[in-house]
């Protein structure tokens, strides 16, 4: 590993790849893994740092296997020897590379609250990773691009609030992020506030817990520009006083011509748990929708990519992936820094065969989308012991019911498909799938054990 850069992408990488396992809990991930990094990589070793001896005694003890599994995961073996190392030792180095999205908890014993308070919500300065000159625009985005320009250029006037939506990885938090950015380029003194929606609820709720709603109040009203990522989690899991809280902290910015960006995986009138009076608060601004990157579009998000990491692919490797790789920007830019690494560290030119040794798990021949939704309806009457005849056909005691339900669910996760097209497959209308999709929602969010159940179900259709 040459440089610095180097070892913030492939931990960047493996901090990734353990939040789509989904093994640990997002707060458990959080807590344990949110400030390590990677120090030095080569062939034989590995130097982890943490930054304290508690989080380096708990790693090594707890989570060694897990760290290598990971590391394996983006650099294809695991290195003869694994160290890991707490920033308190002497010989600790002095840098630290906490990755993006860090996630936080609801209520911790004292220690763990404080660590996960670090990152729970943060007040941005300008990084120069997400830009608009960084972001890649095509026929899929250029609306909302074009939308999100107009408001960095005319913050809290003419679109507020801006709502971003579409499917992970299509780049919503990159242009919410490069907004900020050229606000805070004019303006270093602006309140610039990022939280997610999941980060929000769960503030609220110790703040409650803990007598201090006045402050929770005074540091989000008191946002300059206030930008809320995955709304969708407040919509699937908020109580009624986490609602209402979060629809005075909108009107109040709103009305102070504070400007609001928020981001979701779906449009307003999709989100229909939430309460009436915020939808309509949403749809009252700009939605603007991100679709899935055309080939042309993957072509030049790939060759943007891999000029950023130092890499030199040839039209042959370009197009080839372009084929391939047809999910969404996340996917393509963890492909670009696995060769990255790979290439670093082997020496190697990124050819066609080293890109199949690689990542093989992103090149194998595509399914059809009516192939792959067999696949999720399959795998789904595996786990529950439902006929996937009966999912499909019109039975409604509950257990078909549900299995049918969380069906819907997955193939609404992970594919593109409309609300329409995906009752297509079941012979149900829209408001049947939009109210089957709710109700597996709700119950997720009272059911840890269910929401743990479909996300290895998840897993088990990602891995086939």
């Amino acid at each position: 590993m040459n440089t610095k850069q180097d070892g913030a992408s492939i931990w960047s990488m493996m901090y990734e790849s353990m939040k789509a396992e989904k093994e640990l809990p997002s707060t458990a991930l959080s807590l344990w893994f949110g400030t390590c990094t990677l120090d030095s990589l080569s062939a034989d070793s590995a130097v982890f740092v943490c930054d304290s001896e508690m989080k380096r005694s708990v790693i090594e003890t707890k989570y060694l296997d897990y760290l290598c599994r990971h590391l394996e995961n983006v650099i294809g073996f695991i290195p003869k020897n694994v160290t890991i190392v707490s920033s308190d030792e002497d010989d600790a180095p002095s840098f630290f590379y906490p990755p993006a999205d860090e996630e936080t908890a609801d209520t911790r014993p004292a220690a763990e609250e404080r660590e996960l308070k670090k990152g729970s919500e943060r007040k941005l300065t300008f990084n120069s990773d997400f830009t608009f000159d960084n972001f890649v625009v095509g026929r899929s985005n250029a609306m909302a691009h074009a939308n999100a320009v107009s408001v960095a250029e005319n913050p809290g006037k003419l679109i507020n609030p801006l709502f971003i939506y579409g499917h992970s990885g299509l780049g919503k938090t990159h242009l919410m992020y490069a907004i900020a950015n050229r606000v805070l380029e004019r303006d270093g003194s602006m309140n610039v506030i990022y939280v997610k929606g999941e980060d929000f609820m769960n503030q609220f709720i110790i703040s409650i817990k803990t007598g201090k709603t006045v402050e929770f109040r005074e540091k989000f009203r008191g946002a300059d520009m206030l930008l809320i990522d995955d709304i969708q989690y407040i919509a699937s899991g908020a109580s009624q006083s986490t609602q209402t809280e979060f629809f005075h902290t909108f009107e109040a910015l709103y009305e102070d011509h504070r400007q609001i960006i928020i981001t979701s995986d779906r449009p307003p009138q999709e989100l229909t748990i939430l309460e009436e009076r915020i939808r309509n608060r949403f749809e009252s601004g700009l939605l603007a929708d991100i679709q899935p990157p055309d080939l042309e579009l993957r072509l030049a998000i790939l060759q943007n990519k891999a000029e950023h990491h130092g890499l030199s692919l040839s039209p042959e490797v370009l197009n080839f992936l372009a084929e391939k790789l047809q999910s969404n920007v996340r996917q393509i830019e963890g492909v670009i820094k696995k060769l990255a690494a790979k290439s670093l560290l082997t020496g190697q030119p990124v050819t066609l065969d080293l890109v199949k040794t690689t990542v093989p798990e992103y090149i194998r021949d595509t399914f059809s989308i009516n192939d792959y939704v067999d696949t999720i309806i399959s795998c789904v009457a595996r786990r529950t012991h439902v006929d996937p005849e009966d999912i499909l056909g019109r039975k409604r005691n509950k257990e078909i019911k549900n299995a049918r339900n969380v069906c819907m669910y997955i193939i609404r996760s992970l594919t593109q498909l409309s609300l329409p097209k995906i009752g297509s497959y079941f012979e149900r209308d829209y408001s049947t799938v939009h109210s089957n999709l709710d109700a597996v929602e709700r119950q997720m969010a009272l059911d840890p054990l269910l929401e743990s159940e479909i996300n290895d179900i998840i897993n088990d259709i990602k891995r086939t």
